[in-house]
């Protein structure tokens, strides 16, 4: 369901500590315990690290699993950093409360991106090779899968290519 990704940041939990997070914390809803809509998958960090609801509660948070979240209504990027999309209190409660804006998220963010310059610069070079002005679709297919669910940090890429589309 989360593609091997930490609901919150996106990062791979294939090679990272992670486990099951308590959207709505036990002790605040006992009850929701083992419910499965309230379960999700989490990296170590963004569940230890979170702030507790009585600090920022999840209402005022973006929940990566609602059908009409919409995060990229709320959060932006620039380049590996994260930002509240024109100070959306949803985004900017998001941010504080999971921590997106820890050091080791915006490394491993910039990993990311460098991989996604390099497929770029492979492009470009393809295009001025064969004197095109335009991608095809094979290379347009090449960025688009920075953005599959299954990709880390798709939320990014789809920003990224949202913002840049000609």
């Amino acid at each position: 369901m989360s593609h091997h990704k930490c609901f919150y940041c996106e990062q791979s939990t294939k090679q990272t500590r992670h486990e099951v997070d308590h959207y709505i914390d036990v002790a605040e809803d006992p009850t929701r315990a083992f419910t499965w809509t309230n379960l999700y998958l989490s990296c170590w960090e963004c569940n230890h690290q979170k702030q507790p609801n009585r600090a920022i509660p999840v209402t005022d948070c973006l929940d990566p699993c609602a059908p009409d979240a919409q995060p990229s209504r709320h959060l932006m990027f620039e380049t590996e950093l994260i930002r509240a999309r024109e100070g959306s209190a949803q985004g900017l409660a998001t941010i504080k409360k999971y921590r997106l804006d820890r050091k080791d998220l915006d490394h491993k963010r910039m990993k990311q991106l460098h991989l996604f310059n390099e497929a770029l610069i492979r492009i470009k070079d393809a295009l001025i090779a064969d004197g095109r002005k335009d991608m095809n679709e094979n290379e347009m297919a090449v960025l688009r899968s920075f953005c599959q669910p299954d990709f880390p940090f798709s939320l990014m890429f789809q920003a990224y290519l949202e913002r840049h589309r000609p």
